[in-house]
């Protein structure tokens, strides 16, 4: 039972880590620094937002077929790679794949915390508990 709560606490600290963007205050003048005009800047944000757009389904379907916890470690993975694309390139095609890459971890994590929440609150037979956990997720976040 301990354990369980202490899942809990494990995705708040996941969530909160994991959403903790330091690359946003400086972004735009980064791509600015990369001679990128406005409308490439927005195209960049608009490619991460259909990316997401399109990853959402079939990476809830990935987290039910191999796990929640295996898709959060993939998604994990994903996010560095598409910051490490960031930091070594300088193009406009390659932020884009790079806003890809983020999108996929994005989307592979995006769901997985607040399932993992409800199962845990469905194994601590506290189901009606379980808004209050997504809201104390979503605080964090």
């Amino acid at each position: 039972m301990a354990a369980l709560r202490a899942n809990l606490w494990k995705i708040y600290s996941y969530k909160f880590i994991s959403k903790f963007y330091l690359i946003v205050p400086i972004l735009i003048p980064y791509y600015k620094s990369n001679l990128l005009n406005s409308t490439q800047i927005f195209t960049i944000q608009a490619a991460y937002a259909f990316s997401i757009l399109i990853l959402e389904v079939p990476s809830g379907y990935l987290a039910d077929v191999i796990g929640r916890m295996k898709t959060l470690f993939l998604g994990a993975i994903f996010m560095p790679v598409g910051f490490t694309i960031y930091v070594f390139t300088s193009s406009f095609f390659a932020f884009i794949l790079a806003e890809f890459f983020i999108a996929v971890g994005n989307s592979m994590r995006s769901g997985c915390g607040s399932a993992s929440i409800y199962d845990t609150a469905v194994q601590l037979k506290a189901k009606a508990e379980y808004k209050k956990y997504e809201g104390m997720l979503n605080s964090f976040n």
